[in-house]
This record gives C-alpha cells, sequence and structure tokens, in this order.
C-alpha cells in the first residue's frame, strides 16, 4: 500500500501499527500461523500480514487456523466464511473442531473453552512448524481485560492485562492489534470492502465479558471520558512494577534449591532482608516456572506462605489450592505438589 494513499486511512492507520510493533523483519522469514474466527478483528489482522506477507521476496509460510467450538448454530458458517478467506488469501488453512464444554458457572466455562482452545492452537502451530501464533486481540480488549480482573479481585500481575507477546515453549504468542481500538478496525474493513463474521452471542450480556461490553463498560466511559486512557496508563504501571520486583526477587535466587521437579526447599536465613511483596514475586515465579497450580492461589494463600518463609518458630504445615503440601521449620520452607505431575490442567495463557 502506497503510504501516501489517503482513500484509505484507518487501514493504513492499523498496518503502520503493526509495522511499527511487529515489524515483518522480525517474523517474515519464518512460519506464522493466524488464529481466524472470522470476526472483524482476527479478519483484518489476517488481511493487513497477508499484504505485507505478498510484498516480501523472502518470506516464511502464512498459515490461517480456524477453531470450531460447536457451540454456536453459526459454527459451521463461520469455519466456512474463514476457509473461503483462506482461499481469497491464497493461503493454506487448518481447522479443527472442539467439543463443547459445558459447566454450571459461564465464567468458569468461557475459561475453559479458551483454554482448551490455546492448547489445540499451540498444537496446531507445533505440528504445521510456526515460530509465532498471532491473534487479533485489540485496545478494546485490553480494557475489559484489566477490569475484568480489577472486579474479580486480581494483583498486579493480572492488572498487566494482555501481553503484546508471550513465549510458550518453541511458539510466541503475539497480538499485533494490541494497540488499535475496535472502532479503527471496523472503519478500517469497511474501507477495503471486507465482510466478516458477526457472532450474534456477542449481543447478549449472558457472559461476563459480555455484560462487561455491553453493559458496563459504555455506561463508565459517559461518566469518565478518559477512562480507557486510564486504564492503559495502569496496565502499563503494573508491567513496569512486576518488571521491577522480578529483578529484585532474582537477586534471592540462591534461597531457592531444587530437589526435584516436585519439590523446592527454601533456605530462610536468605530471605531475612527481603522485603515481603519480593518473597511473594519470588514464589509466585516458583509457581510460573514449574507449572503449578495456580487458579485458587488468592492473596490470603501468597500472604500466608510468604509470612511462613520468614517465620523461624516452630515447626508446622500447610496445605495449599492444588494439593502443595508446605512443611516449615525454624530455617526451612519445604515445597512438595502430591500428585504425579506439577503441570496443572487449567493453567492459564494469557
Amino acid at each position: 500500500m502506497n503510504p501516501s494513499d489517503n482513500s484509505q486511512p484507518n487501514f493504513l492507520k492499523v498496518c503502520q501499527s503493526i509495522q511499527a510493533n511487529w515489524p515483518a523483519e522480525l517474523w517474515g522469514k519464518k512460519n506464522v500461523m493466524v488464529a481466524v474466527s472470522g470476526g472483524p478483528d482476527s479478519v483484518l489482522l489476517l488481511s493487513v500480514l497477508s499484504r505485507i506477507h505478498k510484498h516480501r521476496t523472502e518470506t516464511g509460510e502464512l498459515i490461517v487456523c480456524h477453531v470450531d467450538h460447536s457451540i454456536r448454530e453459526t459454527s459451521a458458517a463461520d469455519a466456512k466464511f474463514v476457509e473461503r478467506l483462506a482461499e481469497q488469501h491464497g493461503l493454506k488453512l487448518v481447522s479443527k473442531c472442539l467439543a463443547p464444554i459445558h459447566s454450571d458457572s459461564r465464567s468458569t466455562s468461557e475459561d475453559a473453552m479458551r483454554q482448551a482452545r490455546y492448547e489445540l492452537f499451540m498444537k496446531m502451530a507445533d505440528a504445521c512448524g510456526a515460530r509465532y501464533l498471532v491473534t487479533g486481540h485489540n485496545l478494546d480488549d485490553q480494557v475489559e481485560t484489566a477490569l475484568f480482573r480489577i472486579f474479580r479481585g486480581t494483583g498486579f500481575h493480572g492488572l498487566r492485562g494482555i501481553p503484546f507477546l508471550r513465549v510458550q515453549g518453541a511458539v510466541s504468542i503475539v497480538r499485533p492489534l494490541l494497540q488499535v481500538p475496535r472502532q479503527t478496525i471496523l472503519a478500517a474493513l469497511e474501507e477495503i470492502e471486507q465482510l466478516f463474521c458477526t457472532d450474534p452471542t456477542n449481543q447478549t450480556s449472558n457472559y461476563t465479558r459480555n455484560f462487561l461490553r455491553n453493559d458496563v463498560l459504555p455506561r463508565l466511559r459517559e461518566r469518565f471520558p478518559a477512562l480507557d486512557d486510564s486504564v492503559l496508563k495502569l496496565t502499563r504501571q503494573a508491567a513496569e512494577l512486576e518488571q521491577y520486583l522480578e529483578s529484585e526477587a532474582e537477586t534471592f535466587s540462591d534461597a531457592l534449591i531444587d530437589i526435584n521437579d516436585r519439590e523446592l526447599k527454601i533456605i530462610k536465613s536468605k530471605l531475612e532482608n527481603a522485603q515481603t511483596i519480593v518473597i511473594r514475586q519470588l514464589l509466585t515465579r516458583v509457581w510460573r516456572d514449574r507449572g503449578w497450580p495456580r487458579q485458587d492461589m488468592n492473596r490470603n494463600w501468597w500472604s500466608q506462605l510468604s509470612d511462613l518463609a520468614k517465620d523461624k518458630s516452630e515447626r508446622s504445615v500447610l496445605n495449599l489450592p492444588g494439593d502443595i503440601r508446605v512443611e516449615s521449620d525454624p530455617q526451612e520452607l519445604r515445597l512438595k505438589i502430591q500428585t504425579p505431575s506439577g503441570k496443572d490442567p487449567t493453567s492459564r495463557i494469557k
């Protein structure tokens, strides 16, 4: 696209944003898998990446992937639309179906579907030799996610919102549209006359995120016009704080002694000069690095555990969510996961 062409200003704006935040020099020679649901965000993302890809002389393969949850009447039509879209761009398509996931809790069902979808995406990317899995999350999604987590009682880790880049083994998940508002995406699609699928369930407020998007955020934005900028500023500050705490926690990493992949020992004397918040950061990193269950580890549990790490009184035992047993004595903490594998089946990709 000619940079001086003003006939498609919003499409050009999206192209420039992607090029600035994720230049083709970083990914152009590698296999890239684009997750396309058929909705406006992923359809525009594919349109931009396909255009960039075609103008490069040395390229890897650009692959379209689609996951059908089989829970909506329009699911089959959406899958067919994505198939035609891939053909339109001359790209390979990998499409899979997932069995419906039922739960008494809508939020649990949402989370379970999302986790199952990402696990399948990662398998598809690995099978295709893709170095990157690219999704269409946008700026509005970032605001919604941050507020959603605040209402659920998140700490500053969750307050960071959706990361632009997340490494999952050999595959990196990238969100190139994360700084682009939904309104700009819709305007860009109109400029290039590109159709997309509309999910009718997005108009209802049965699901928690839809309730937040359709009912809560419009009213908040009316009362607080700078809401989006304020929330995004908060997510950036939370990310900066965590980066600082990570560097502080690293200075106390010699307190950790690995026994095996299910058991760890912490030497209390090496944490004497550590602030409680740094100890919590060190402990959460242990959980993250080992893939231990975190879904029920709320602030109360982290506080009890970090207090034990500095407690030099008599012996005590603490049983944590995820079947993790903590034994404390005046000199050390010993943490052991009781299940055969440390991997958490409900750990979240963010």
